[in-house]
Protein backbone atom coordinates (compact mmCIF):
# COMPACT_ATOMS: atom_id res chain seq x y z
CA UNK A 1 0.00 0.00 0.00
CA UNK A 2 1.11 3.41 -0.80
CA UNK A 3 0.93 6.27 1.40
CA UNK A 4 1.41 9.88 0.53
CA UNK A 5 1.54 13.05 2.90
CA UNK A 6 -0.88 16.12 3.04
CA UNK A 7 1.53 18.53 4.70
CA UNK A 8 -0.07 21.81 6.03
CA UNK A 9 1.32 24.33 3.53
CA UNK A 10 -1.08 26.62 4.36
CA UNK A 11 0.79 27.53 7.45
CA UNK A 12 4.03 28.23 5.30
CA UNK A 13 2.15 30.43 3.03
CA UNK A 14 0.60 32.40 5.96
CA UNK A 15 4.37 33.29 6.82
CA UNK A 16 5.59 34.06 3.56
CA UNK A 17 2.19 36.02 2.70
CA UNK A 18 3.06 37.99 6.54
CA UNK A 19 6.62 38.24 5.49
CA UNK A 20 6.27 39.85 2.27
CA UNK A 21 3.59 42.15 2.79
CA UNK A 22 4.15 43.30 6.72
CA UNK A 23 7.84 43.78 6.21
CA UNK A 24 9.68 46.29 4.20
CA UNK A 25 12.39 44.87 1.79
CA UNK A 26 13.69 45.06 -1.46
CA UNK A 27 12.26 42.97 -4.46
CA UNK A 28 14.70 41.20 -4.57
CA UNK A 29 14.21 39.59 -1.34
CA UNK A 30 10.68 39.14 -1.70
CA UNK A 31 11.44 37.16 -5.25
CA UNK A 32 13.53 35.10 -3.17
CA UNK A 33 11.23 34.50 -0.36
CA UNK A 34 8.57 33.42 -2.68
CA UNK A 35 10.89 30.95 -4.83
CA UNK A 36 12.10 29.44 -1.77
CA UNK A 37 8.49 28.78 -0.86
CA UNK A 38 7.92 27.65 -4.40
CA UNK A 39 10.68 25.12 -3.77
CA UNK A 40 9.58 23.94 -0.67
CA UNK A 41 6.06 23.48 -1.44
CA UNK A 42 6.88 20.82 -4.21
CA UNK A 43 8.50 18.27 -2.04
CA UNK A 44 6.02 15.34 -1.39
CA UNK A 45 6.75 12.29 0.54
CA UNK A 46 5.62 8.49 -0.04
CA UNK A 47 5.69 5.46 2.73
CA UNK A 48 5.22 2.13 0.63
CA UNK A 49 4.28 -0.67 3.01
CA UNK A 50 4.75 -4.28 1.56
CA UNK A 51 4.53 -7.45 3.30
CA UNK A 52 8.28 -7.92 4.22
CA UNK A 53 9.64 -4.69 4.00
CA UNK A 54 8.66 -0.63 4.18
CA UNK A 55 10.45 2.16 1.81
CA UNK A 56 10.34 5.99 2.79
CA UNK A 57 10.69 8.08 -0.66
CA UNK A 58 11.27 12.16 -1.01
CA UNK A 59 10.45 13.49 -4.04
CA UNK A 60 10.20 16.91 -4.98
CA UNK A 61 7.99 17.35 -7.88
CA UNK A 62 8.45 13.56 -10.16
CA UNK A 63 12.05 13.76 -8.93
CA UNK A 64 13.10 11.13 -6.68
CA UNK A 65 15.68 12.94 -4.27
CA UNK A 66 15.75 9.87 -1.30
CA UNK A 67 14.72 6.54 -0.88
CA UNK A 68 15.34 4.33 1.85
CA UNK A 69 13.94 0.28 2.36
CA UNK A 70 13.81 -1.61 5.01
CA UNK A 71 13.55 -5.15 6.30
CA UNK A 72 11.68 -5.67 9.51
CA UNK A 73 15.57 -7.13 10.97
CA UNK A 74 16.61 -2.94 10.69
CA UNK A 75 13.91 -1.78 12.39
CA UNK A 76 14.48 -1.75 16.23
CA UNK A 77 11.17 -0.45 17.47
CA UNK A 78 8.15 1.84 15.70
CA UNK A 79 6.69 4.33 18.61
CA UNK A 80 3.32 5.62 18.42
CA UNK A 81 2.34 9.45 19.68
CA UNK A 82 -0.41 11.70 19.14
CA UNK A 83 0.62 15.16 17.77
CA UNK A 84 -1.65 18.62 17.90
CA UNK A 85 -5.29 18.17 18.91
CA UNK A 86 -6.36 14.77 16.70
CA UNK A 87 -3.21 13.69 14.56
CA UNK A 88 -1.11 11.05 14.73
CA UNK A 89 2.58 10.26 14.40
CA UNK A 90 4.41 6.88 13.76
CA UNK A 91 7.91 6.96 14.64
CA UNK A 92 10.46 4.33 13.35
CA UNK A 93 13.73 3.92 14.97
CA UNK A 94 16.07 2.49 12.64
CA UNK A 95 19.15 0.77 13.61
CA UNK A 96 22.53 2.76 12.41
CA UNK A 97 20.30 5.18 10.82
CA UNK A 98 17.85 8.31 11.57
CA UNK A 99 14.36 8.42 12.48
CA UNK A 100 11.51 8.15 10.12
CA UNK A 101 8.52 10.36 11.68
CA UNK A 102 5.09 9.85 9.88
CA UNK A 103 2.58 12.17 9.98
CA UNK A 104 -0.39 13.36 7.77
CA UNK A 105 -0.59 10.72 5.25
CA UNK A 106 -3.16 9.70 3.60
CA UNK A 107 -5.22 7.34 2.80
CA UNK A 108 -6.63 6.54 6.49
CA UNK A 109 -5.48 3.50 8.03
CA UNK A 110 -1.30 3.71 8.27
CA UNK A 111 -1.17 3.37 11.39
CA UNK A 112 -3.44 0.42 11.81
CA UNK A 113 -1.51 -1.12 8.85
CA UNK A 114 1.41 -0.06 10.11
CA UNK A 115 1.21 -1.55 13.50
CA UNK A 116 -0.07 -5.10 12.03
CA UNK A 117 3.52 -4.59 10.23
CA UNK A 118 4.74 -4.89 13.44
CA UNK A 119 2.93 -7.57 15.00
CA UNK A 120 3.43 -9.38 12.44
CA UNK A 121 7.30 -9.10 12.39
CA UNK A 122 8.02 -9.25 16.10
CA UNK A 123 8.95 -5.48 16.16
CA UNK A 124 8.49 -3.80 19.51
CA UNK A 125 5.85 -0.96 19.90
CA UNK A 126 5.82 1.71 21.84
CA UNK A 127 2.31 3.44 21.85
CA UNK A 128 1.35 6.98 24.31
CA UNK A 129 -1.06 7.31 26.79
CA UNK A 130 -2.24 10.34 24.64
CA UNK A 131 -2.33 8.18 20.93
CA UNK A 132 -4.65 5.69 23.00
CA UNK A 133 -7.06 8.25 24.05
CA UNK A 134 -6.65 9.47 20.67
CA UNK A 135 -7.71 6.02 19.15
CA UNK A 136 -10.16 5.86 21.91
CA UNK A 137 -12.48 9.33 21.60
CA UNK A 138 -11.26 9.94 17.82
CA UNK A 139 -12.02 6.90 15.82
Amino acid sequence: MIYKSRGKNEYLFMFLFAILFIVESSLTYRIMIVSCYLFLVLFRYEFHLYENKVSFETRWIKLLVFRKRLQPEQIEKISFKRVGWSSKCAIIRVKGFFRIRLILFEPAGLYEDLERFAINHQIPIEKTKDYELLIKYYT
